[in-house]
């Protein structure tokens, strides 16, 4: 079996395992209330985590600012030339 994309989720309801279903479908699901409070949600059908709670790691991992990466450094050698020049 050929694995679903990581933007995918399994649900565990009721002791039934369905999908994989794209992220966005699980959060509708959630939404129109299709999933209750003990539903679980898997990447891989091995670890299960309840759903209100894995929606709110990814809903705080989208609203994280970006990571800040320094400019390049631009360093000189002795005499005083760019490192990058020749």
């Amino acid at each position: 079996m050929s694995e679903p994309p990581l933007e995918s989720r399994y649900i565990l309801r009721r002791g039934s395992i369905s999908g994989p279903f794209p992220i966005d479908q699980v959060v509708a699901m959630r939404r129109k209330r299709a999933l209750d409070q003990f539903s679980k949600v898997s990447i891989d059908r091995t670890t299960w985590e309840d759903v209100d709670g894995h929606l709110a790691k990814l809903a705080a991992a989208a609203a994280a600012p970006p990571p800040i990466v320094p400019p390049p450094f631009y360093g000189f050698d002795e005499a005083g030339r760019s490192a990058g020049s020749s």
